[in-house]
């Protein structure tokens, strides 16, 4: 091995020609950075997916109970009786959400109220800490509201909201009746996701039966292991059966997956064929360094040097270059990738990307898989020119020294 590194250290060295330094500079510096960028990018991708799969899972239903049709659950404590001891099963909440007006002054908006019950949940523990004016408290004729619906209402602690309910029955094309109910806003809070920030607000069950016992009770169930939610799944439908089916946090937001899915595949895809351009330096290297060196190595070959030592000493010098390029920007990526995803340097407008931030989690499995890829391609750009070199005859090398 030291004699082969001997040899490569000769024929790369700067005497040895001012094109052959600048090759290996560019090699090098060709992989350092499409490694340094899809360290990076699929860092971005796996840190997105991992905090919206986390915002999810601390604010939505794991998984939701209601009946075919929209028909209402008309025993509902009932069914919770029926299914809260199925292994697996932390809680089962009723689950009651709807549409609404909110007013205040002349500012009026629509959005979701929901009513929370006092047993503790994902959803409860995350609201209590996410109240960034005013205080959590949900008494008789207290409501919280998102920050942004805060905002458009201009709103602040303290204030008086109206809620503006149509009755459901009883409506016509001409006459649409309404009753409103009066809040004190206790509080508002942001939860880190938009869509709530920008459209929901909470008041207690027991109020939310007071004004709205009309609504279609839905039935929330959380689980011990949010990831287990497709046996949980099974469970639920062998027990309850039709006309009850249930809905799972993955259902729900399997559009938003797929495309986190697929884009990440994309993006790795993309910057792959980066990789596969900065591999053309180092075959491009390698050739030219045959050519240069082919006298080189029909005296070596003529002394004694056999096809497969200099096969592997064209090989070991591809990997070498792939090694310094590999190596360095992939520390650096993580580095990079570390230090942004701790301190939240990117921001984002969190209407568009749900988040405020950009989310970057530097997952071993994905850094492993980074530097396979990238070596099988060094591998096989260094493979052919290695191959060619073997095959280099004393006898012709040498015909015209």
């Amino acid at each position: 091995m030291k004699f082969y590194l001997f040899l490569i250290r000769r024929f790369l060295r700067f005497k040895s020609g001012f094109l052959l330094s600048i090759l290996a500079f560019f090699s090098i510096f060709g992989i350092f950075l499409g490694d340094m960028a899809l360290v990076l990018v699929i860092g971005v991708m796996t840190g997105f997916h991992s905090e919206i799969k986390a915002r999810i899972l601390s604010l939505a239903p794991h998984i939701l109970i209601q009946k075919f049709g929209g028909e209402k659950i008309e025993n509902p404590d009932e069914v919770i009786e029926k299914i809260k001891n199925i292994k697996g099963i932390e809680k089962v909440l009723p689950y009651k959400i709807t549409k609404t007006l909110f007013k205040h002054s002349q500012n009026v908006d629509g959005g979701l109220i929901r009513g929370l019950p006092e047993e503790d949940f994902p959803l409860l523990k995350k609201l209590k800490k996410s109240i960034v004016e005013g205080k959590f408290s949900l008494k008789s004729n207290e409501i919280l509201l998102g920050e942004y619906l805060a905002y458009r209402l201009r709103v602040e602690p303290g204030d008086t909201i109206a809620l503006i309910i149509p009755f459901e029955k009883k409506v016509s094309p001409i006459f649409f009746p309404v009753k409103t109910k009066k809040f004190v806003v206790s509080g508002i809070f942001n939860l880190g996701y938009y869509e709530y920030n920008a459209s929901f607000a909470f008041i207690s069950l027991k109020e939310f039966d007071k004004i709205l016992h009309d609504v279609n009770p839905l039935i929330e169930v959380v689980l011990k292991d949010p990831y287990r939610v497709k046996d949980i799944k099974k469970s639920l439908e062998k027990t309850l059966r039709y006309p009850f089916y249930t809905l799972t946090w993955m259902e729900m937001n399997r559009s938003l997956f797929s495309a986190l899915k697929l884009e990440k595949l994309a993006m790795f895809l993309i910057l792959i064929i980066l990789i596969f351009v900065a591999s053309f330096m180092i075959f491009g290297n390698l050739f030219v360094l045959m050519v240069k060196k082919t006298r080189e190595i029909g005296i070596l070959m003529s002394m004694g040097l056999l096809k497969r030592d200099v096969f592997r000493i064209f090989l070991i010098e591809g990997l070498i270059l792939g090694s310094i390029g590999i190596f360095s920007g992939t520390f650096l990526g993580a580095i990079f990738g570390i230090i942004a995803g701790k301190y939240k340097l990117i921001k984002l407008p969190p209407d568009v990307y749900f988040i405020d931030y950009m989310p970057v989690l530097i997952n071993l499995k994905d850094v492993l898989i980074i530097i396979i890829s990238t070596y099988l391609i060094v591998f096989i750009s260094s493979l052919i020119p290695a191959l060619k070199a073997s095959k280099i005859i004393p006898r012709e090398a040498l015909r015209y020294e």
